[in-house]
């Protein structure tokens, strides 16, 4: 049987192209390399691949995007900083709240019936709390013009403050009047309660404030 002048492989029934070599057997004037031959013409073995790691499927990303939106809706949001103006019935312009663990800031409206009510439980809790070291009380009075929102303040008392150009409310959501917020010494939002109870203490218990104490002179 006749072999490849190259490689010395038998050709078998093709004896045009060597199948081991590759080479044409008819056409080749070269040297016998004999079977080196075939190994020089075998390329590199092709490397060896590790397995492959799955990409993130669509489910996953839905998943992260979902834990992101909760930790967000779950995560203590700020009350805004915004230039609210001491009103004439709060001469001192001193920020009531600063250096205290826990802030009551409520926000009022003159032309809203309810705001009636919680202006008297502002005006109780603003007296109750007056020397607290733990508590702070800040009425803010907007959505007026400034008269108005003058003599709405007038009738609460010290710490209050106006929202001239109703920044706070839009910044803070301006879901409604009257609403609450307990806020922390870093202006985040503790507790939120839009409307207002009529008892003073009920509603500040709601809040989570402590009760206010007695007033002087009574006994316990």
């Amino acid at each position: 049987m006749p072999t490849c002048p190259r490689c010395d492989q038998e050709l078998g029934s093709s004896p045009g192209i060597c199948p081991f070599c590759g080479v044409t057997v008819a056409h080749y004037q070269g040297p016998r390399l004999g079977p080196q031959a075939i190994t020089r013409l075998a390329g590199p073995a092709p490397a060896r691949q590790g397995p492959r790691r799955p990409g993130l499927g669509l489910g996953v990303v839905v998943l992260l995007l979902v834990a992101a939106a909760i930790t967000w809706s779950l995560w203590p949001r700020k009350l805004p900083r915004t230039d609210l103006v001491p009103s004439r019935a709060h001469a001192s312009g001193l920020d009531p709240c600063l250096g205290k663990p826990r802030c009551l800031v409520v926000y009022l409206a003159p032309w809203c019936p309810s705001c009636k009510s919680a202006a008297r439980v502002v005006r109780e809790a603003i007296a109750g709390y007056a020397g607290s070291r733990e508590v702070g009380v800040q009425a803010v009075v907007g959505q007026d013009d400034r008269g108005a929102l003058e003599e709405m303040a007038a009738g609460i008392g010290p710490s209050t403050f106006l929202d001239l150009d109703g920044a706070l409310y839009r910044q803070a959501g301006g879901e409604g009047v009257p609403v609450f917020w307990v806020l922390d010494e870093k202006r985040r939002i503790l507790e939120k309660q839009l409307g207002a109870l009529r008892d003073t203490r009920l509603q500040l218990q709601v809040l989570g404030l402590p009760p206010l104490p007695p007033p002087r002179g009574d006994t316990p």
